[in-house]
């Protein structure tokens, strides 16, 4: 993925990524399509599901992040 710039600055941002905290530590965050759905077992339906990473990108002169899953 190209180093995309900050549409409000024009800076170039720096990539990054969102962590999770898990049972077993700490995972990166997903994305998944569709709504949340309720599940006893796991917390959230994801079976059949598209899911890809999440990526983060942050400006370093206003701050704002911007984030983004591309196809894996």
């Amino acid at each position: 993925m190209a180093t995309p710039t900050c549409p409000g600055c024009g800076v170039q941002l720096e990539g990054g990524f969102l962590l999770d905290q898990t049972n077993n530590g700490v995972a990166v965050t997903r994305w998944a399509e569709g709504f949340p759905e309720r599940s006893i077992w796991t917390g959230v339906k994801l079976k059949g599901r598209r899911q890809f990473s999440v990526y983060a990108w942050r400006c370093p002169r206003c701050f704002e992040v911007r984030l983004y899953a591309p196809d894996e």
